[in-house]
This record gives C-alpha cells, structure tokens and sequence, in this order.
C-alpha cells in the first residue's frame, strides 16, 4: 500500500472516529477572518473548508488543492473559489473557517444539491468523515461542463447524473455529511489542537490508603501485565500512559508519593460502590411504588449485553496510534475482552444460583466487532455459544509460558474453554440470547463501508473496491504499530512504526449481512446455544432475506406477554444511525400488533434515538404513541443511563436504558426482572448491575477491569477532563434502580 492510500485512511479515521461510543462531545467555533483584513496590506493565509479533500481552489495568485484536513491558501484581497474540474462548487469571500453554506448559492435547494454532489463524489463513500476526492477523481472531472446548484432538486438532479454518468446520492448522504461537517469533525479539530495543551497538564495519582496485602497484590497484577505483550515495551499498561503522555510510577522509595498502586487501591475499593451489592434507587417518574403485599406476577427476567468490541490486537488495521487524539480508537482492555466476557457469564450462573430465579433470555445491543474482522466475529459468537476459545491471531504467542496453577490462562494470548449462555447441568436451563448490530458490526472500524464494486463517475471506471483495499490491509504481514503524541494530524504518518507480523486470512472484514449469516453457525457443535441464528432466523421469516442495514426483527417471550421489537439502526455510512419512513412504519405495524394482543413491548436498537440523525425524533414521538411499550434498550455511547421518557400520560411513558460497555469501564451485565403488581396495576423494572469476578485478582479479565479503570482516570485528567469514571458508570440512578410504570388494562386482564 501507498503512501497516498495510507494517507487517504489515515485521515478519514481521524476524521471519523469520534463517533465510535463514549467519549463525549465538544464543538468548536469558527473562527471568522478579521475585518481588518480588507484594509490592511493584502497577504496570503491559510483557510480551512472542513472536511473537504483534495478539490481545487483558487485566490488570486494562490492556487492548489485542499489537503487532508481541508486546508487551502488564500489572498485577503482576492475571494476564494472552489472546484472539481470545470465544476465550480461555489466562490466566496475567504476567512479562517469556510463552511458549504458560505459556498452555497442563494436557491433555496442549493446546498441540499452542493450536498449530494459531493457525497456522490466522495472516495470512500463515507460521508460522515467528510469528502475525499483523489487524484483519478479529479482526473476524470478534468474538462467537464460546470453544473449549476442553483436549481430545484428535480432539476438538479437530472443534470447532474448526466454530468457524471451515475445516480445522484440520496438526500440521506446528505444528511449524513451536514451532521458530520456540524457535529463529529469539529470535535477532532479541537481535539487536535488542544494536543500541545494536554503535554502541560499536570497529572496525580490519587491519594489512597493501602494495606500492605494490597500493595502486594498491586505489584503481581502490574508485573503481570509488563510482561503480557509479544514486543518488548508495548504492553497495554505501558501504552495508554504513553498515549496520555502520562508519567508511569508502578513503586516510589518516597513514602509520600503516590503511585499506580494508589490508583489501584481506589479501584478495588469502588467496585462495591458499582455492583449488585450497591442500593437500589426508587424511580416514580411514571407511577409511585406499589405498596408491599400485593398479588405481584414475574413477568420476563433478562439479560442485557452491549458493545463487545471484540478486537484482534495483532491486526494490522488497529489504530492504537490515534488514541491521544481520538480516545474511542483505542481500548487498552481490548485484548482481554473474551476472558472478560466469559467471567461475567460464569459470574452470572452464580448470580442466578444465588437469587434462584433464571435468567429467561439475554440480548446483545450491537457492536460485537471493534476492526470488523471475521476472526472478532467468531470470537463474540463463541464465547456466548462455548467452545474452545483462541483470541490469538497470526503466530502462536505465549509471552507468559504456561498458565496459572489453576489452569487458568495468565496472558491474553492462552487458548481457553468457554461456558458459553448453555446450561452446564441439569439445574440450569439454555439462556437463549439474541443479536441486534451495531455501527462496528459490518463497517470497518465503526466507520467505513465494505463494498465490493468499482463505481463510475463521468463516463469513467473509479476503483473503490473497499473490501479489497481492507482486506489487503488487514491480512497482510505488517502492522502500523506506535506513535509520539506529540504529532499532529498533519504529521501523523510520520510517526507510524512498521512492525512484521504472521499473514492472518481470518482478519477478513465482514459485511453486516455476512456477521448475520455466521450467527447460525457454531463452531462446536456440542456448545450451541439458542436460538438458531440468535434473531437472524427471524429477520429471514419476517423481512425475507438478511439485508445490510434491515436486520430488524421480533419475537415474543416464552410466557407470551413481553413482545420484543429489535431494530437495526446502523446507517451504514458511519458510526451514527438512522431510521428510513418504510422502517418506521414496520415499527408502527410491530408495535399496534402488540397493543391489538395485549402485550408488553421493549424496543432494543444500538442507538439512542440522540445519535439515530435521521428520524431519531420521530422514533420516541412513536413509542410514546403507545402505552404497552415499557422501555428501550440502547447503547452505542458506552455509559450506563436511564431516561424517563414521558408521554402525554404517565401511562403513555416508557423508559429508555442505556447500558455501557464491556470494553470501556466499568464493564457490566446488567439484568432486568419485570414483574406486574395485579392489585396496583403498576409494573416494576428491576435494574441489577453485575461485575465479573475471577477466583483470583491477577487473572486476564481482572487485570483487564482495572486496565479499564485507569483509561477512563487517565483520560479524565488528560485528554477529556470532565469525562471519565463517573461518566462511564452513570449515577447510582442509572445503575440498580426500581423503575416503575403503569400498566395497560388489556395486558392486567391477561394476567
């Protein structure tokens, strides 16, 4: 690969990965040339036409394309004009900052038409991290006829496709680049140029107090994961403290410095405050809390996983190098992930021994890939089916030879068995757990299309074949490894390190339809857990076929009173989500059937209706329209929350219930009992949050906890202040709560 190519992907993951989940939300303004600047003495500057790459401009004796981020040249005393080939985009008076509204003309229809041409244009076919236009781009644009935006859409559209021989994207692109160009790519400018700034903060650890068994067990636990990495100085713990430019003290002979193992000794303290073991919150938003006594009915007891990110740490599209500007693109608990998750089902079957109530079904609410290789798939379906376990790509590694006493593996590298959702004797039933995706299910890295086909642009083949370009990428003998935070994004591919790694074909890339095909395949026969195709069964029965971007479904649980409505939510052009008018109209039809049958109704999608940009609104207007609908379960941003979304009526209310992230801290289950109180005719949702635990605080998934722990400190004193465990972990009301509603006289007169 190129340097241009590497270029060209480099920066759209910049450009594009704020979007991944949880790593909050800032806005930058745009600074307006000075006033000064048409009396002064003329002089050229530099401009900024943000997220727009590669297209040609013109300033009086200033002339070039836009780079990576956007940047052109400018007279003071000249305008500005911008264009791809003989097309002239628009022409205006230059300032710091120009958006597409200051190119734009004065039709009503003009930017809207601006809009789609340029995502019709686009390199990548991924609008939400901006237009990119490359040099065969421009090539094939050389000598074209200028097209006029002034126009009605209609209009527009006819002489544009004739123009550029292809369809005209949707006002969906659209709407996708003006959300990215509003929202996403502002925060990666000021992110990068508070870089400088973060280098003078200065860091503490916290104060604690720490016995000296703690200490002990502090210096095994750090010792262990120095040593859990196949290059020499690259394990996790050394990573994110290079990445946050944040000095590592593991011991001091100063008894009144504090150190990692006072960060450590905070973390064990605080995981008590987080659990089961924590007070339940009472939440009477919609209904008061029925009096104790009553004819109360158990109604659905289920499991709520999210956000995964399984992520093959030895793949070489892994961007660990963006992490101190881009905090969601790098997880330093990312490699112990399936240990995690196979400790929280394994603490589960203990949870559901010790309250003697089973778990009826488990849904996961998307983003079970991170990369979005086949490997991560197969690792995400496994480790909830059972079966032997090898989250080891490439080479066969084992930086820490053998394992644990007990057998247990002691690096992340160690092949395991998992217990899987089954039930592992006869006092345990199949947990049955169903799959909704994800923006990280089918786009690489949360972001990119996988296409297969070239596409035409003015009478003229384009190789955009995404798949190839991916998979050449991903299975291929060398890694982009390391980085100096200190870079910016201009020079940021001067800081990539080359390292050789083993060719892995299970590093393919997957499209959202093709994870669907696999969740009906088990790799061990012996461990298959329910149901067959974990949903996917359902979409072919109910929508015909399995469709990128229409894995919708529903079902209904085993008793016949909750009705499940999953959503497929990704938009399939970024990392946000979107709902079409067709797709809300199934939702209308799923949820009236519902309320025709007396049922209960729980909505899931991976995104918040806050981060679903294309009728996010008009999705909670709907559910609001019913008053069986109970709650929605969401995710995406990798926090745990819960919003009382009112109604007209309390009963027309209905709680939505965001649950955070197995990758990010504080990495948690969370398990919902409902039950229904006859006499009070008021319905309780029983939120319980779960920590994984381990016999022992030095295995893999333990130290991956606390690797979580120290990413979300460290970030909050470095990278995103404001943003860090509080932030993940939500307030004691959006974790073990009472959350009550009233319910519908024609689901009582079920009971």
């Amino acid at each position: 690969m190129n340097k241009f190519s590497l270029s060209i992907l480099f920066s759209s993951i910049l450009l594009a990965t704020a979007g991944c989940g949880g790593s909050g939300s800032s806005s930058s303004g745009s600074a307006a040339g000075s006033s000064d600047d048409q009396t002064a003495e003329p002089q050229t500057k530099s401009g900024k036409l943000l997220g727009l790459s590669g297209f040609s401009y013109e300033s009086g004796s200033e002339e070039g394309t836009t780079s990576d981020d956007g940047q052109f040249q400018y007279r003071t005393d000249q305008e500005v004009t911008f264009s791809l080939g003989g097309i002239i985009l628009g022409t205006t008076t230059p300032k710091d900052y120009i958006t597409l509204e200051d190119i734009a003309g004065d039709h009503p229809d003009a930017l809207s038409n601006l809009q789609r041409f340029l995502v019709t244009v686009d390199y990548d076919l991924s609008p939400m991290n901006g237009i990119v236009v490359t040099s065969v781009i421009r090539s094939a644009a050389k000598g074209s006829a200028n097209l006029n935006f002034n126009q009605s859409s209609e209009s527009f559209t006819v002489e544009a496709e004739a123009l550029l021989q292809t369809e005209l994207k949707s006002q969906l692109h659209a709407d996708a680049l003006q959300h990215s160009l509003k929202n996403l790519l502002p925060q990666i400018e000021e992110r990068n140029t508070q870089v400088q700034a973060r280098l003078l903060r200065t860091f503490t650890y916290p104060s604690a107090t720490v016995s000296t068994e703690l200490a002990e067990e502090a210096q095994s636990v750090f010792d262990l994961m120095l040593q859990n990495t196949v290059n020499e100085g690259e394990s996790a713990l050394e990573l994110i403290f290079s990445a946050t430019n944040t000095p590592l003290v593991l011991s001091s002979d100063d008894p009144e410095e504090n150190t990692l193992t006072d960060l450590y000794a905070q973390y064990k303290n605080h995981l008590v405050d987080i659990g089961k073991e924590a007070p339940f919150v009472d939440r009477e938003d919609f209904a008061s809390k029925p009096a104790d006594g009553g004819d109360v009915v158990s109604a659905h007891h289920l499991l709520v996983m999210s956000d995964f990110q399984m992520r093959d740490e030895e793949s070489p599209l892994n961007v660990n190098i963006l992490k101190s500007i881009i905090p969601a693109s790098y997880y330093p608990a990312s490699a112990h992930i399936t240990y995690q998750v196979d400790d929280m089902i394994r603490t589960l079957r203990d949870y559901e021994s010790d309250i003697n109530k089973p778990i009826d079904m488990a849904i996961f609410t998307g983003d079970l890939l991170d990369i979005g290789g086949y490997n991560e798939a197969r690792w995400g379906i496994d480790i909830l089916d059972g079966g032997d376990i090898n989250p080891d790509s490439g080479a066969d590694d084992d930086p820490i030879a053998g394992n644990f006493d007990d057998g247990k593996p002691n690096d992340t590298y160690d092949a395991f068995t998992a217990i899987g959702l089954n039930g592992q004797d006869d006092t345990q039933a199949n947990i049955p757990w169903y799959y909704v995706p994800g923006n990280h299910d089918g786009l690489v890295l949360g972001n990119f299309p996988i296409t297969d086909n070239d596409f035409n642009l003015f009478g003229k083949k384009i190789a955009i074949d995404t798949r190839t370009f991916f998979d050449n990428m991903a299975t291929a003998s060398f890694s982009l490894q390391g980085f100096d935070p200190t870079f910016s994004f201009i020079n940021l591919l001067n800081a990539i390190v080359y390292s050789d790694i083993p060719e892995d074909p299970d590093r393919r890339v997957l499209r959202p339809n093709e994870i669907a095909e696999e969740m009906f395949i088990s790799k061990d026969p012996a461990f298959v857990s329910e149901p067959v195709g974990h949903g996917m069964q359902h979409v072919i029965d109910q929508q015909g076929e399995l469709k990128d971007g229409n894995l919708h479904y529903s079902f209904t649980s085993n008793n016949g009173l909750i009705k499940h409505i999953a959503i497929d939510s990704s938009m399939l052009l970024g990392p946000e989500g979107m709902l079409d008018l067709a797709e809300m109209a199934w939702i209308v039809q799923e949820l009236q059937a519902a309320q025709n049958a007396g049922q209960l109704v729980i909505v899931s999608s991976h995104h918040k209706p806050k981060d679903i940009i294309i009728n996010g609104g008009l999705l909670i207007e709907t559910l609001n329209q019913y008053p069986n609908v109970i709650a929605h379960l969401v995710a995406h941003s990798h926090e745990n929350r819960i919003l009382p979304r009112a109604g007209a009526t309390d009963e027309l209310g209905y709680w939505e219930i965001e649950s955070g992230s197995m990758v990010n801290w504080p990495q948690q289950f969370r398990v919902l009992d409902i039950s229904i109180d006859k006499d009070s005719g008021v319905g309780t949702i029983k939120s319980t949050m779960l920590n994984h635990e381990s016999e022992s605080p030095l295995h893999v998934a333990q130290r991956g906890r606390f690797l979580s722990y120290l990413e979300r400190y460290l970030e909050d004193h470095i990278l995103l202040p404001g943003d860090g465990i509080g932030a993940t972990e939500g307030a004691a009301e959006d974790r073990n709560t009472f959350l009550y509603f009233k319910v519908p006289a024609n689901v009582l007169a079920r009971l």
